[in-house]
């Protein structure tokens, strides 16, 4: 489904076409993809659908970050949401996945990753590694 920034969801339609990253593996919501209308308010939710929830709302601001900012715009092409919550990016350029980890402190993180870009893979090369790990505090951690 698409969601819109007012937080509106628009069921998928093949004569649809709009320039956002791509969103994979996403948890089940309390709502279906066949939905349309206002993201349900989290009143008398259960405890997963709840946090489901939060998790879409960090999701949303996520996007929304990526897509103010023009270098991450450009820069991700693939949003992945694996065991947990945690969030991996795919990039336009390099070959290698970006594991964000949780969604909090992401704005710390991608300043991480750009710093990394910037003194590292600027002389490196940008298909040097194979996964780029932000997930703990304060590391990048690399796999060739």
């Amino acid at each position: 489904f698409y969601l819109t920034a007012d937080r509106y969801v628009l069921p998928l339609r093949s004569s649809t076409f709009v320039d956002v990253p791509i969103i994979t593996g996403v948890p089940e919501f309390a709502f279906g993809t066949d939905f349309e209308g206002a993201v349900p308010e989290p009143q008398h939710m259960e405890k997963q659908s709840l946090e489901n929830y939060q998790f879409l709302q960090n999701l949303v601001n996520f996007v929304e970050f990526l897509m103010h900012d023009p270098f991450w715009c450009g820069q991700v092409v693939q949003i992945n949401i694996i065991q947990g919550n945690d969030v991996e990016l795919i990039p336009r350029v390099g070959k290698g996945v970006i594991l964000l980890g949780g969604l909090e402190d992401y704005p710390e993180k991608l300043d991480k990753l750009f710093t990394f870009y910037q003194k590292v893979l600027a002389y490196e090369g940008w298909n040097k590694y194979a996964s780029i790990n932000l997930k703990y505090k304060g590391q990048v951690v690399c796999t060739p």
